[in-house]
């Protein structure tokens, strides 16, 4: 009877554990999806995003509709969380925030009031220092105390400055350091895979926008112009420079995330040796970025 009670719970436990496994397996190596699409003009713009894991299983979305934007999260198609932010609560929370600061007139009584507790109880106080502080210090000794902490500030004012200044020589030294650099070019490298990996595998639509400057209009849409070639070049951006406005047609953007290719590249960065050696630099020489790094 023992023997069958613990072959049970072992059998039970297997499945368990096969169970855990084999969602870690999924979660890896199947592919996360997302999708975006948009179109309008204006504040008249309709758009919806999702996400999806473990072949829709969990999933994400939110739709901005009517200048409503309504969240959600979904598990295995029922809605777990979901909540909603437009212009009610917009205005809600500017209500609530315009409530909590103090107006001029208050803040004006409050000053009155501190002001006059101030002058009623410091002049007595700071006339009775002064009496006794008269009474055993001289004039010469008053200076030569006046001097003294001049002269102390000099001194804690050059150490903070000498140890800025070593800092700083320490910070070009490791930015300078051969070791360096080739951390930076092996982060620069993955950084890169990173984004071919994550980047939309399809994208398409058109945007035309403006701003009430036409050089900032020009210079968005210079910077824009060569992010949306390095995604795709169906993405087709357009300059307004007569009117300040914003029009989006058929705007559509999807793609797929591996899990455990982003893990992968992490692990790599994490275990590189440059990396850890620069780290290790910093850590040793700048004590506060401890808890950073």
């Amino acid at each position: 009877m023992f023997l069958n009670i613990l072959a049970t719970i072992g059998i039970v436990v297997a499945c368990i554990a096969a169970f855990i496994i084999l969602v870690a397996l999924l979660i890896l190596f199947v592919p996360m999806s997302y999708r975006l699409t948009a179109s309008g003009e204006n504040t008249d713009i309709l758009a919806e995003g999702r996400l999806k894991m473990l072949f829709g299983l969990l999933s994400a979305g939110a739709d901005y509709k009517e200048k409503n934007l309504t969240y959600y999260v979904k598990i295995a198609g029922f809605k777990v969380f979901k909540g909603e932010l437009g212009k009610d609560e917009a205005d809600a929370l500017k209500k609530v925030i315009k409530e909590d600061e103090p107006s001029e007139e208050m803040s004006e009584v409050e000053s009155d009031k501190s002001e006059e507790a101030y002058s009623a109880d410091v002049p007595e106080k700071a006339a009775q220092e002064e009496r006794i502080f008269f009474k055993y210090v001289s004039k010469k000794d008053k200076a030569k105390e006046k001097a003294r902490r001049f002269i102390s500030k000099l001194n804690e004012f050059y150490s903070r400055g000498k140890n800025i200044w070593e800092k700083l020589k320490t910070a070009k030294y490791i930015w300078d350091a051969p070791i360096t650099k080739n951390a930076l070019k092996f982060i620069k490298i993955k950084v890169i895979q990173l984004f071919e990996h994550i980047k939309p595998k399809r994208i398409s639509g058109r945007i035309t926008f403006g701003m009430e400057d036409p050089a900032d209009t020009a210079m968005i849409y210079g910077a824009a112009i060569s992010f949306a070639f390095m995604i795709d070049k169906r993405l087709v951006l357009i300059p307004e420079f007569d009117s300040k406005c914003i029009r989006i047609e058929n705007l559509h953007i999807s793609g797929r995330i591996f899990t455990v290719y982003v893990l992968l590249l992490a692990l790599k960065v994490l275990k590189n040796k440059d990396i850890k050696r620069v780290v290790g630099y910093i850590r040793r020489n700048f004590k506060w970025l401890k808890v950073l790094i």
